[in-house]
């Protein structure tokens, strides 16, 4: 008993200790331009994590405060009073910490602008609405550095080695320069050659169509879209970079952009020529030549790789010379504007790869080893122009015209073997040439109204699109096969000319009307009709050089023609928490196939349907849920419509499939987005469901030499979900930022071999765990690490299992200024698992060094800089796909060093 109650006795007087040893904070508030004690003032503490009110009290008549009794923990001091800036300061608490802050000045928001004494920080990262905004300034880079550097440092933006930018896990489609398109063929321009300190913020939004921005009535599209906005004193005077650098041996990187911008008036010129990789435009014509303005259909102007080129395969190192321009302006009150951009690249490259290639049948897997060395020769002109006219403050006409001009010249070297179960099936060679041009237009006439009654408007479109897409070329190719004992049993040789030639043209109409049926609650119809032409002509013609005479079997006229009407109608509830939308679209369409050359005709009619769902709950202003659901179409194009045997490789022949039916694909999506601004975390979730009926997929067909007939066909079962969390913390206080991100994927391919039913399941989970410190002057580190695991199985071979781990391990340390000399390393390792005995290259150590010295204010420098020390770096690719493993390894750039000098050009 006595035990007891010495414990009892004990565990009361610890209790009490502790609560006298609770923390407390004291301090004096003072007007920053008297010196006088601030009577009244209101000091809050809030709990860092979440913003709770813990405890507040004001100050006395002599200015000062006391707040005794605090608990442990991390707390945002607050003093606030009446017509004066609010002072903030994050605090520490342990329980015996007594903390006297001292005089803490106060400024009057009229001496804000002359005055700055509060320690008062803008959060780095802010939801507005479906727009992330990032302050530039909050987030320090080198001296002159591009936007592509600031990118890198932004929270869940990604950057990769070719520039391509993705956000929260999507590429992104465009990058604007405020709110307006620059180069919108390619977005690294802006990336590559705008300097960091001209951006003010950078917003990340999916952006809405030209339609929904105008009504105010959202309709569904959306494209992923970074928008850079410029300082204000940066819209003014010239401004601009000029770069030279060499190696004095084999490599060269020189670039120059040269910008005069003067309020709303921008002016550019950049030009490039370059053989390290860096030069490339991404000129991409899918965009304003392939797609069905809208309508849901496709315009397939006949090869896949446009100016009828044979895609030459992964890997290469490409020579570069580009150039471009862009001018954009605003008159007369912004009621006239005029956007135009042209862009000129010639790009040689030499791709080099060798492929492993493995095909699950019932009773084994068919093992392809290939080596192919290839050269091409593109040549692009890409302009657009959009002008806009405000005919009155209600109405707006647009106008936007496209062209392009690309010509090409490749050839091809292929050779390798082919075994079934260890046993060899063939082996052999080829050689493809092909000469090309592809010519396009397009032009898209919109008019905008909008009435008297809020919500109230109409749009009307027109677009005509016309393109044509030839080539030349040239197959040969010797393939032996053998018996199953090993010993030969024929040989082949293929000696043709290929000539093609895709025309295509597509006309649209549309209209859609929105009527306020009651507060907050809107009615959209929509309309459109698309008639489209396309015709492919393709000859292939035997023994070029002696006895030239058409194969039959190998060429054909084929006509496509289509009718398509499409009608929809949505209601949309926009509230102040919740947007809802509901409806969709009903579409019919006619397709007229017409073989030329048999003069047969078949007729096909299908309708189609677009649903979609829409809610978007805003928890808080900085909590936000959003679910989607939509279901969309996919067209066959005319080459899997035409029936007409492709043999390019005439071991992997293509056969085309006149009946054909459209897919159609369900898509559910589920997002979740938290802002936490005071303690700058991040949350965001992303949920995807996708199920896609009578997926167009391939029937392939392999005998027992190994050579495959490809066939589409349309097969139901194919689906996928995919998940993604990513936290983020972002620095206070102390200078540590935190990433942790989990993903992971399922995704179920169908497909036919050998008339057998087959079913590929690819699970893909993923973690990625970042941590970075930075010192806002001087230093700054960044370490990465990325997990990736992959398991495949196929129905049609259960006992054959691909599966392998990928590490990827990254880091980067920056040293901003030590006399004005900059220096920044980064470091890769990755470790690719082996799936095979002859795995022999499947890991790798990049490291990259560079050594910078600015002159004259920065605006002059001088770098050393080299590439890949350890001389480790390789290409590597992998696919998983319907059964069919593919595993590619090509020539990519290695070790090289060079000297860049730099003159960074800024007049007012």
């Amino acid at each position: 008993m006595k035990k007891h109650c010495l414990f009892l006795y004990l565990l009361l007087l610890t209790a009490g200790i502790s609560r006298g040893q609770q923390a407390v904070i004291r301090g004096q508030v003072k007007d920053t331009l008297n010196a006088t004690p601030m009577n009244g003032a209101v000091v809050m503490v809030l709990r860092h994590s979440d913003s709770i009110l813990v405890k507040f009290t004001r100050t006395g008549e002599d200015g000062t405060f006391h707040l005794p009794k605090l608990p442990a923990g991390k707390f945002l001091v607050m003093v606030t009073f009446p017509d004066y800036v609010d002072y903030t300061e994050v605090l520490t608490l342990q329980d015996s910490t007594h903390i006297n802050m001292g005089n803490i000045p106060l400024t009057t928001r009229t001496r804000m602008l002359q005055e700055i004494i509060v320690r008062q920080r803008l959060s780095p990262v802010r939801m507005k609405g479906d727009t992330l905004e990032f302050q530039a300034d909050s987030f320090p880079v080198r001296p002159n550095a591009s936007v592509e550097d600031l990118l890198k440092e932004l929270p869940g933006i990604q950057v990769d080695r070719n520039g391509n930018v993705t956000a929260q896990g999507k590429t992104i489609q465009k990058i604007l320069v405020d709110g307006e398109e620059f180069f919108s063929e390619d977005p690294s321009i802006a990336t590559k050659n705008l300097r960091a300190d001209m951006i003010d913020k950078v917003k990340v939004f999916d952006k809405k169509s030209d339609q929904a921005t105008f009504t105010g009535i959202d309709d569904g599209v959306r494209i992923k879209t970074i928008d850079l906005r410029l300082k204000e004193e940066m819209k003014k005077g010239v401004f601009g970079k000029i770069e030279a650098g060499s190696d004095f041996h084999r490599y060269y990187d020189n670039r120059a952009m040269l910008s005069a911008f003067k309020g709303k008036r921008k002016l550019t010129v950049l030009g490039t020529m370059s053989n390290n990789g860096n030069g490339a435009l991404k000129a991409d014509e899918a965009e304003d030549f392939r797609d069905g303005g809208g309508i849901g259909m496709e315009v397939d102007n006949g090869l896949g790789a446009p100016g009828g080129e044979v895609s030459p395969g992964p890997g290469g190192i490409p020579i570069t010379w580009s150039g471009g321009a862009h001018y954009s302006n605003k008159w007369h009150e912004d009621r006239f504007q005029l956007n135009s951009n042209y862009l000129f690249n010639k790009t040689s490259i030499n791709p080099i790869s060798t492929t492993l290639t493995q095909q699950t049948v019932a009773d084994g897997v068919f093992s392809t080893q290939q080596q192919s060395d290839g050269i091409l020769h593109t040549q692009k002109h890409v302009s657009g122009s959009t002008i806009k006219i405000a005919t009155d403050t209600l109405s707006q006409l647009e106008i936007r015209l496209n062209g392009q001009l690309n010509n090409s010249d490749s050839r091809n070297d292929f050779s390798g073997a082919t075994t079934k179960n260890s046993v060899l099936t063939n082996d052999g060679g080829r050689t493809t040439t092909n000469k090309g041009s592809y010519r396009a237009f397009a032009a898209d006439l919109s008019w905008r109204k909008r009435f008297a009654r809020q919500g109230r408007s109409l749009f009307l479109e027109s677009i005509v699109k016309t393109g044509s897409d030839k080539g030349d070329g040239r197959l040969y190719a010797i393939n032996n096969f053998y018996k199953a004992t090993g010993t030969l049993d024929k040989a082949d040789t293929t000696d043709q000319q290929k000539v093609n030639e895709n025309n295509g043209t597509l006309i649209v109409g549309k209209l859609a009307y929105t009527e306020p049926l009651w507060k907050d609650v809107y009615a959209t119809f929509n309309y459109g009709v698309a008639v489209s032409k396309r015709e492919a002509r393709r000859n292939t013609f035997n023994n070029p050089d002696a006895h030239r005479y058409i194969v039959d079997s190998l060429s054909s006229n084929y006509a496509l023609a289509t009718v398509t009407h499409r009608a929809g109608a949505y209601i949309n509830i926009n509230k102040a928490k919740v947007d809802i939308v509901i409806g969709g679209d009903i579409a019919e369409a006619g397709y007229k196939q017409r073989d030329m050359v048999k003069d047969s005709t078949f007729n096909l009619r299908f309708l189609n349907f677009f649903p979609r769902v829409g809610m978007q709950y805003k928890i808080t202003n900085f909590k936000r849920l959003d679910f989607t659901y939509a279901g969309s179409t996919q067209q066959p194009s005319v080459q899997q419509l035409q029936p007409l045997r492709d043999n390019y490789d005439p071991l992997n022949v293509y056969v085309g499939n006149a009946a054909l039916r459209p897919a159609f694909t369900h898509m559910f999506s589920l997002k979740y987005y938290s802002n936490k601004l005071i303690s700058r975390k991040l949350l965001m979730i992303d949920l995807l469901y996708g199920l896609t009926q009578n997926a167009i997929v391939n029937h392939t067909n392999i005998d027992s030499a190994g050579r495959t007939i490809m066939k589409p066909e349309n097969l139901n079962g194919a689906q996928t979900i995919t998940g993604k969390i990513d936290y983020i913390t972002l620095p206070v206080e102390t200078e540590w930022a935190i990433s942790m991100g989990l993903k992971a994927s399922f995704t179920r391919t169908v497909g036919l071999i050998n008339n057998n039913w087959n079913q590929t399941d690819l699970i893909t989970p993923g973690v990625s765990v970042g941590i970075g410190w930075q010192d806002e002057k001087n230093i700054s580190f960044m370490i990465t690490t990325n997990l990736n695991y992959v398991y495949s199985t196929s129905s049609i071979n259960k006992s054959v299992i691909s599966k392998y781990l990928t590490q990827e391990y990254t880091g980067n340390i920056a040293i901003f200024s030590i006399k004005t000399v900059y220096i920044n390393t980064d470091i890769a390792y990755v470790i690719r698992q082996k799936i095979n005995k002859n795995d022999n290259n499947n890991k790798l150590f990049i490291w990259d060094l560079f050594v910078e010295k600015r002159f004259k204010e920065d605006k002059f420098k001088i770098r050393f800089s080299i590439n890949d020390i350890l001389q480790q770096n390789n290409g590597f690719s992998r696919l998983i796909s319907n059964g069919t493993f593919i595993e590619s390894k090509y020539n990519t750039l290695r070790r090289y060093w060079m000297i860049t000098l730099g003159w960074n050009i800024r007049t007012l």
